[in-house]
């Protein structure tokens, strides 16, 4: 789950493939009008020219109104106290009683840590993104068949994605790799959906068993449709099957969704950002503009993230559905990762009855995870943890009983409530 070491590709020239060429490695800078402009240049952000179709970026999701509480953060202040948790970015979020302003704890929520694998789920956001916004697209224009129009929509926001931040890297999603679109009835409806390969968990197994290396790259670009390479990167953490996942989508467009929807904030000390995918390319420079970081998140970020999963409120109902399926070792017959919550509450014998998360190893370990579960007392719990940053697996199965401790205290018993 460390980040891939193979040869850099640039998937900037469509007119070559995405598996063939080196990327540039000059850095970039955060301008004031938050356009990316390469170090040295004082140049704004290139203003994009008005779309015929409806923007590819998509308006704030939800806000997932957490709400502060104070018994839960003295809980969770008594961990962070502690000298294993003390370095972390920590955070709980309270969704027993639904996920209408669930009760929030944190401690270092705001510090931009490098997460490696973890930051795979904002590639993962970024492509349900897109889907829903093509889909919008796609309404009421006709086109000859389904390539026509992918290529019609390529057409119009190719210029407004690849120049949103003035960059020497340009780049924008390659919708036909990405895609398919059928009609459906009427002219001018359409289906939009993922290529989808349908790959079995055996034969998923398969082809995240072989080392990372360009040729893996290549070949799983090449031959894997793009939703099954999503179920490896996600499920299987696997890193070829990230890198062609992300140079499919962009960085272009991966960052801006996330800094549009509230998910990469500067002004709340960062969030998810990806500027590395994992097989050694990267988008023109190293780190993001407030941490520094090349596959990073904040704790409250990524508590964001995962109570709007919980809420069906990340892109839609559907896409937060099939984005949870994606996260949920049991959907795909318990193969792939494993969170190292997960094993630390079975080593505890507190077997939660639903589970999903992601995690990352490098620089530490690095874990998020929605869990559901009946207490001693036969209360059912539910709540969305995050530990980012700490020194092992070891620190992260300890954390999570903690946590779970906060939880189970703020729901004795029925009888004594």
């Amino acid at each position: 789950m460390a980040n891939g070491t193979g040869t850099s590709t640039d998937y900037l020239d469509r007119g070559t493939s995405p598996y063939e060429k080196g990327l540039s490695r000059e850095p970039y800078r955060m301008a004031p009008d938050n356009g990316v402009v390469p170090a040295g240049g004082e140049a704004p952000a290139a203003v994009a020219p008005t779309p015929a179709f409806p923007s590819p970026f998509a308006a704030r999701p939800s806000d997932p109104s957490l709400v502060p509480n104070e018994a839960l953060q003295r809980c969770l202040a008594a961990i962070g106290a502690k000298t294993k948790f003390k370095h972390l970015g920590i955070a709980l979020v309270d969704l027993t009683d639904g996920t209408n302003s669930p009760p929030y704890a944190a401690w270092n929520d705001q510090r931009q840590f490098e997460v490696a694998s973890l930051a795979k789920i904002g590639a993962m956001y970024a492509a349900f993104r897109l889907r829903d916004a093509i889909q919008q697209a796609a309404d009421g224009i006709k086109a000859n068949d389904g390539q026509q129009l992918l290529t019609r929509i390529s057409a119009q926001w190719r210029p407004v994605i690849q120049n949103r931040f003035a960059s020497s890297l340009p780049d924008s999603p390659n919708l036909a790799n990405i895609f398919f679109a059928l009609p459906a009835g009427a002219p001018g409806i359409w289906i939009v959906d993922f290529r989808d390969g349908r790959k079995t968990p055996e034969e998923l197994d398969l082809l995240h068993k072989p080392q990372d290396t360009p040729e893996k790259i290549r070949r799983l670009g090449q031959k894997v449709e793009f939703m099954d390479r999503m179920r490896l990167m996600i499920g299987w953490s696997d890193n070829s099957a990230a890198a062609t996942c992300i140079r499919e989508l962009g960085f272009q467009y991966i960052n801006t969704v996330l800094a549009d929807s509230g998910l990469y904030d500067a002004t709340r000390g960062g969030g998810l950002w990806l500027s590395w995918d994992y097989g050694g390319g990267r988008w023109g420079g190293k780190s993001d503009p407030v941490g520094r970081t090349v596959q990073g998140a904040t704790a409250a970020a990524v508590a964001g993230f995962l109570t709007l999963l919980a809420a069906d409120e990340l892109v839609s109902r559907t896409a937060s559905e099939q984005m949870r399926e994606l996260m949920t070792e049991s959907a795909r017959d318990n193969k792939g990762y494993t969170t190292y919550f997960d094993v630390g509450l079975e080593k505890a014998h507190r077997p939660p009855v639903e589970s999903l998360g992601k995690v990352g190893i490098s620089r530490g370990a690095h874990d998020c995870a929605i869990f559901k579960r009946t207490t001693a007392t036969g209360v059912v719990i539910r709540y969305a943890a995050v530990g980012i940053g700490g020194w092992d697996t070891q620190v992260q199965q300890d954390l999570i009983v903690l946590l779970d401790d906060c939880i189970v205290n703020a729901h004795p018993s029925p009888t004594h409530t």
